[in-house]
């Protein structure tokens, strides 16, 4: 039989059954009156505890709320100045995404603090010390996607040209791809992996493609060719 019932009713079911009892408990004389009296007053606490969150409650909808309605236009905002900024479409993919993440998180903490200031504040902290331990622990790594943002952000060069390093040995040729902690060149030698760091902090030079191979002069001579004889 239950097996006919929907899947989300099945799931609900326990839920159901539990609700209903507690109805049942609370405003029938069906259950025993110290059973009656105990749903009835633990309610009745919970009631008094919940009453003065939901000032804070509507507050921090209201906040919520606001947040939303700036979302749009400062998001439009952001956007036509990446686009005048000259970024490549990753860095603005990145920026976007970035400041988006930042602004809801920032939202979402400041309404949470208007419903539990004091444990947040704990939480807070936590995460402030487990998060500066982090930054230590990856200094490098963060260093390197720095700069890959500011090298998505402010290109010296575009995926196909060919640079030159100055000041790193073999960093010379065609730019295949810019990531997020290096660059990847093709050499004539192979391809070279460059930290992003390297390639911000040294001067970085456009040079022209290498001229392309001439192919040998065939040996053979057919006849109506002028070496013809």
């Amino acid at each position: 039989m239950l097996n006919k019932l929907p899947g989300w009713l099945r799931k609900a079911l326990p839920t159901l059954i539990l609700l209903a009892l507690v109805v049942v408990a609370s405003f029938t004389n069906w259950l025993p009156a110290g059973l009656h009296q105990s749903i009835i007053d633990t309610l009745k606490g919970f009631g008094v505890k919940l009453l003065p969150m939901v000032g804070d409650l509507l507050v921090a909808a209201l906040f919520l709320s606001i947040a939303h309605l700036l979302y749009s236009p400062l998001s439009t905002g952001v956007c036509k100045a990446l686009d005048r900024s000259g970024a490549s479409n990753r860095g603005k993919i990145m920026v976007r995404r970035s400041l988006q993440l930042i602004y809801w998180g920032l939202a979402i903490f400041i309404a949470a603090t208007m419903l539990a200031p004091d444990l947040l504040g704990k939480l807070f902290l936590g995460v402030s010390l487990f998060g500066a331990a982090m930054a230590l622990a990856l200094q490098g790594m963060m260093k390197e996607v720095i700069s890959g943002a500011l090298l998505q952000l402010m290109p010296k060069f575009e995926v196909g040209q060919h640079i030159e390093v100055v000041g790193i040995a073999d960093a010379k040729g065609k730019v295949v791809d810019i990531e997020y902690l290096s660059t990847k060149v093709e050499s004539p030698s192979g391809p070279v992996i460059i930290p992003n760091s390297k390639i911000w902090e040294n001067p970085v030079k456009l040079v022209p493609p290498p001229p392309a191979p001439v192919p040998p002069k065939s040996l053979l001579i057919l006849p109506g060719d002028p070496d013809f004889k």
